[in-house]
């Protein structure tokens, strides 16, 4: 993941790694330790995920993120060590998705300003709708209007 990374980095771009479960969230800033430029948090239906990915992602005084090791999107470039954290805290990609109907339902209070974007999986979404029959949201164009029209006023990237 390392050299991936460093060789994205050296092509003028990051990588974003989609974490394997939403119980890793927690891990995302030793995830990040190895050059990502950002993380994508799957199946997020709680805020309290929300806010764990935040603590894990954020250097202080943001979140809670340990300094880690000196391999780092961006690190060769700032070796301050505070510069580089606000620096990170500005530009450090942090996303999640909507992969279900509770996700959706919760959608006003799972976002935080702290996060990039989010978007959906259609697919999962399509699977929790025909487990989990709602009256309103049938189909997934339906949730996907919802969550559009929930965030007309709001300051984030919904993909």
């Amino acid at each position: 993941m390392v050299r991936i990374c460093k060789s994205a980095e050296e092509l003028g771009v990051g990588v974003i790694l989609r974490i394997k479960h939403t119980r890793y969230a927690h891990l995302a800033g030793n995830y990040l330790d190895l050059g990502l430029l950002g993380i994508k948090v799957p199946e997020v239906e709680d805020p309290e995920v929300v806010q764990e990915a935040i603590n894990a992602f954020y250097y202080p005084p943001i979140g809670r993120r340990s300094w880690g090791s000196e391999v780092g999107f961006g690190k060769s470039d700032i070796e301050d060590r505070v510069e580089y954290s606000r620096w990170w805290n500005k530009t450090g990609i942090l996303a999640i998705k909507i992969e279900s109907i509770k996700a959706v339902l919760n959608i006003r209070d799972i976002i935080d300003p702290l996060l990039t974007f989010m978007d959906d999986g259609a697919n999962d979404l399509n699977f929790s709708l025909e487990t989990t029959p709602h009256l309103e949201l049938k189909t997934y164009e339906d949730c996907r209007a919802f969550v559009d029209k929930e965030f007309a006023d709001v300051d984030i990237r919904v993909k």
